[in-house]
């Protein structure tokens, strides 16, 4: 079995109520040339809208959702 490479760039996108934009950024970065050399990490700043969910539409997505907004 073949190792794989750990990611070479990492994305990381923070996201406060912006659920729709999160999306296209990510259906953007899913669609790189080069995808499996990326790590997509996404912090939602205490979303009030459907944002947080949107990371679990994308298997490869890695999250972290803050309780309240930190800023």
């Amino acid at each position: 079995m073949e190792e794989q490479a750990p990611p070479r760039i990492t994305a990381l996108i923070v996201s406060r109520d912006h659920a729709d934009q999160l999306r296209r950024c990510i259906q953007s970065l899913e669609r790189s040339t080069d995808r499996q050399r990326l790590e997509v990490l996404v912090v939602d700043d205490g979303s009030r809208d459907d944002t947080p969910l949107i990371p679990d539409e994308f298997a490869d997505v890695i999250s972290l959702k803050l309780p309240k907004r930190l800023g």
